[in-house]
């Protein structure tokens, strides 16, 4: 999973045992204090977080494969973007001799949308290929829905016998339809509004209503002053694990691994959440992916194992000394915080994890 993942690219280490919370120094204590003191609700998913008020959210979201992203823009900016777009797509030219804008226009009678069915890439070898991008502008934010779809009634394959046999040559006009009813249920969002009724939050807006398909949230929050040191959210209703985060930073094969590389386990256990949601923690402090050789800190919660649309798989991280949106791998000459400053606030921000009340 990806805690695997991360360890064996950041070259973590861990050393079997639980650990023991690191005795904070007065400067330490002060650092936290600074950092925690003044704290911000967030919505992430169907969930809530605090986060430290310095943070800059970024983010991402999947429903039923449409990927979805937002981008803070005011209407006088989205019309000028869509009349851009729009010239853009009509003066494109496929490398290859395709059509290459085959549909384009409003969404139903939704006010400030546009759509464009293309070939998706100016390179693409199919003729079959479609990608359906939608664009609606609410509440401050153009919101992007995308799709991949295929259209072989069209193309030049469209006699081939592998293609006569597929049971949908055309399944264009079907998932338009699926982007277009999601674009009716989304909405724009501020970072500050937490939503009372049913639905999923993701960076830049809210799509309405109980889960009915899979929910994909990708939430990240970096620290602009401190751009080493960031956390991630992720929630997933499709998706679940075969084996818990202890077992697996716990495991023969694991500790192996970590023999090889120079650091430990600060803690590991299981923890109650507000709500009655448990989750598994481990800290970890061991050497990180910049290009220096430098400590810092890999921790990491993740509960709800087993997925779905009301108990969707959770995994939260906080990294420091690490690569972000914000820094790259060269420019990291140590991390922003200790191991104890990390802990510190840690604790403070993913003990508040709970249920937005009415999300599900």
């Amino acid at each position: 999973m990806k805690l695997v993942v991360a360890v064996i690219i950041g070259g973590v280490l861990l050393i079997g045992g639980c650990g023991r919370k690191p005795s904070l120094t007065e400067l330490e204590k002060k650092q936290v204090s600074e950092i925690t003191t003044d704290m911000k609700t967030h919505c992430v998913g169907r969930y809530l977080i605090d986060m430290p008020a310095v943070v800059s959210p970024i983010g991402t979201a999947k429903f039923d494969d449409v990927s979805v992203k937002a981008q803070a823009m005011t209407s006088e900016e989205f019309d000028r973007a869509m009349e851009t777009r729009e010239e853009k797509m009509k003066g494109t030219k496929s490398m290859m001799g395709y059509q290459f804008l085959y549909a384009s226009g409003g969404v139903r009678s939704i006010e400030r949308t546009q759509y464009f069915i293309s070939l998706g890439d100016v390179a693409e070898i199919s003729d079959a290929n479609r990608v359906i991008d939608v664009y609606k502008w609410d509440r401050g934010y153009q919101i992007k829905l995308n799709l991949e779809a295929t259209d072989f009634t069209k193309s030049k394959m469209r006699d081939a016998p592998t293609v006569k046999l597929m049971a949908v040559q055309n399944d264009v006009p079907e998932k338009t339809r699926i982007v277009f009813d999601l674009l009716e249920r989304i909405q724009g969002r501020a970072d500050d509004v937490v939503p009372t009724e049913p639905g999923a939050c993701f960076f830049g807006g809210f799509l309405k209503g109980k889960t009915s398909g899979n929910e994909t949230i990708d939430s990240s929050f970096l620290i602009p002053d401190k751009p080493d040191v960031w956390f991630s959210f992720e929630s997933f209703t499709d998706l679940s694990a075969d084996d818990t985060l202890l077992q697996r930073v716990h495991s023969s094969e694991m500790r192996e691994l970590f023999k090889a590389v120079d650091g430990r386990l600060i803690r590991s256990g299981t923890i109650a959440l507000e709500g009655g949601l448990k989750a598994d923690e481990a800290l970890m402090s061991g050497r990180t992916p910049a290009n220096n050789t430098i400590q810092g800190n890999l921790l990491s919660l993740e509960a709800n194992y087993a997925g779905g649309p009301a108990t969707p798989y959770l995994l939260l991280d906080m990294k420091n000394g690490y690569p972000s949106e914000l820094i790259e791998s060269y420019d990291i000459k140590r991390a922003s915080l200790t191991e104890g400053e990390a802990v510190g606030i840690w604790d403070k921000v993913s003990r508040s994890l709970r249920a937005r009340p009415n999300a599900f």
